[in-house]
């Protein structure tokens, strides 16, 4: 069963989640790393440095302030000639028995839970505030409110990483845009630019461009199917 952007969405709205741990491992420049298995569904966010995660066969190159997703099983290896902070949030996702068996298959053909993916944040400082409250909150105390508060923390990053993506998604397929969206002659200030959209899908179009490290200048024709 195909999953869309709609789906991969709707499933996250859909399950019960649960904060498992969080965690700061700070990396010396040129430390040993040994090989991690991750025990759940997990959110790894670098908040400083450079350096090359490994999931399994696949590799990341990793910057200041970018954030990787991996499912449970996968194995962790970490190269950096650098100093390392990495965050590792912890989750669990469950699907209510009761749900539409929709969304069971879905969850059975590509769980978004299990995917590997990475992105840098178009608002990183941002994003990093709140996973330094999910570090302190999860360490502050284990009183119920204080747990309620760490899930709380959890669901304004997800917010955050989802619209990014959904962002992301759009920008990459774009099938409800028209064919030409916008044309500026080269060389010419912004105020000669002629919009074939209303200036608020320009805006937006911008916006998406700048959160898949797009940059739209003079010049530019985009082509969209």
């Amino acid at each position: 069963m195909t999953m869309n952007n709609d789906h991969y969405l709707q499933l996250w709205d859909q399950v019960l989640l649960r904060v498992l741990d969080v965690r700061l491992r700070r990396i010396e420049a040129g430390e040993l790393f040994l090989p991690y298995t991750l025990p759940a569904s997990t959110f790894i966010f670098c908040s400083h440095g450079r350096c090359e995660l490994w999931l399994d066969e696949d590799i990341w190159l990793a910057d200041s302030f970018y954030l990787l997703h991996s499912g449970k099983g996968k194995k962790l290896k970490v190269n950096t000639e650098q100093e390392m902070e990495l965050y590792f949030i912890f989750y669990k996702a469950v699907l209510p028995p009761r749900s539409l068996r929709e969304f069971h298959m879905l969850m059975q053909a590509n769980s978004p839970f299990e995917q590997t993916w990475g992105m840098s944040p178009a608002e990183p400082l941002e994003l990093h505030s709140l996973v330094r409250q999910l570090l302190s909150g999860w360490y502050a105390s284990k009183s119920p409110v204080s747990k309620l508060q760490v899930k709380g923390v959890f669901m304004q990053f997800l917010h955050h990483v989802l619209k990014y993506r959904h962002r992301r998604f759009r920008l990459s397929y774009c099938r409800s845009i028209p064919e030409i969206i916008w044309y500026s002659p080269p060389n010419r200030p912004w105020s000669s630019c002629r919009p074939i959209l209303s200036g608020a899908a320009l805006r937006r179009l911008r916006a998406d461009a700048c959160i898949c490290g797009m940059r739209i200048v003079p010049g530019t024709v985009i082509l969209l199917q």
